[in-house]
């Protein structure tokens, strides 16, 4: 297995990062999105999203690297918070906060 790389100038610094194994935040919902490409794990994303209660915590499971770029791009379209991301070989999971109503924009 390759490590996943993506294009750190792809990656806002003022957005969630490489989280460490000991500070994973809990997951209300998970998302499996291993073997989908763009823009099947943000779409899926989404649908899983919409029935989530504010301050939710989503968990997307992809092995697409770009979704290292997609989801804090979306989350910052849709009022989410990107709380960050980890990686195991080629798999990657990442984290979300879901916006309140208010903030939150509908598609």
């Amino acid at each position: 297995m390759h490590p996943i790389r993506v294009p750190e100038s792809s990656i806002r610094p003022d957005e969630g990062g490489p989280l460490a194994a000991d500070a994973l935040p809990r997951s209300d919902a998970v998302v499996d999105a291993i073997g989908l490409f763009c823009p099947i794990p943000i779409v899926r994303t989404a649908e899983r999203a919409r029935g989530l209660a504010p301050g939710a915590v989503l968990e997307l499971r992809a092995d697409d690297p770009v979704t290292r770029v997609d989801l804090p791009n979306w989350c910052r379209g849709q009022g989410h918070r990107f709380l960050g991301w980890t990686a195991d070989g080629r798999e990657l999971r990442l984290f979300l906060a879901i916006a309140g109503r208010a903030a939150a924009r509908t598609e």
